[in-house]
């Protein structure tokens, strides 16, 4: 063999070569098989856990677990004592003061639900794969460990509140609490900023968060707000 023809021999299987290597990186191969991926495993509770979201004024967010035969509802604000106000939008807030956790049952649980979703138009979102106990536990705990029942504001001698520690309108409020409590219980769902592990502020991030998770890919949060009209419109 003279040396073009050599030459040329090389260079044929250096291309034939070249030619197989890209074909089995771009999926041409015959061999190779598609991947295909595993659906997110579901688990099933017997109950519901359930976050609220408003938006009127600065709005507000809450929680609910279980339905109208058992439910208990948790909500966080500054519903007792507040520190010197502040001009934020026009408006004067208190962006400090009192931490108040208020727990209730069952039929006084359903018309908050129901005051909520008639003058607010609260929305609600069933967070799936959650543990209701672990977050009836993490809440309970807040709630328990506390015997400080207001003395100022609307739950004034209320033994269904009680002062658990300090609000703060930027990083402790009725939405970071829920992000708190989902984290503790384990859940697919967090309440997470997009692409961070820091949670959700304001209330009308977090519905606009719930509603494109319930969207897409819309596994771990179904928008439940029919349900819950249905439950209030037989009250």
């Amino acid at each position: 063999m003279n040396k073009n023809k050599f030459t040329s021999f090389i260079e044929a299987v250096c291309l034939y070569a070249c030619f197989l290597l890209l074909f089995s990186y771009t999926g041409c191969s015959k061999t190779q098989e598609p991947k295909t991926e595993e659906p997110p495993e579901i688990i099933e509770y017997e109950k519901m856990v359930t976050l609220f979201t408003e938006k009127v004024d600065f709005g507000h967010s809450f929680i609910v677990v279980g339905d109208t035969s058992d439910m208990v509802l948790y909500t966080y604000g500054r519903y007792g004592k507040t520190d010197s106000t502040i001009v934020w939008n026009g408006q004067a807030v208190s962006p400090t003061g009192e931490g108040i956790l208020v727990r209730i049952t069952d039929e006084i649980a359903l018309e908050y639900i129901k005051v909520k979703m008639k003058e607010t138009h609260a929305k609600a979102f069933e967070i799936k794969s959650t543990d209701p106990d672990l977050i009836v536990g993490y809440f309970d705990q807040l709630f328990y460990g506390s015997d400080h029942i207001p003395t100022t504001g609307f739950y004034t001698g209320d033994v269904r509140a009680r002062v658990i520690d300090a609000y703060h309108i930027l990083n402790r409020n009725c939405t970071t609490i829920l992000s708190d409590a989902l984290v503790y219980s384990g859940a697919p769902y967090k309440a997470y900023k997009p692409g961070t592990s820091k949670p959700i502020v304001r209330p009308e991030v977090l519905e606009k968060d719930l509603l494109n998770h319930a969207y897409y890919p819309g596994i771990y949060v179904k928008q439940v707000t029919g349900l819950f009209n249905s439950y209030i419109n037989g009250l």
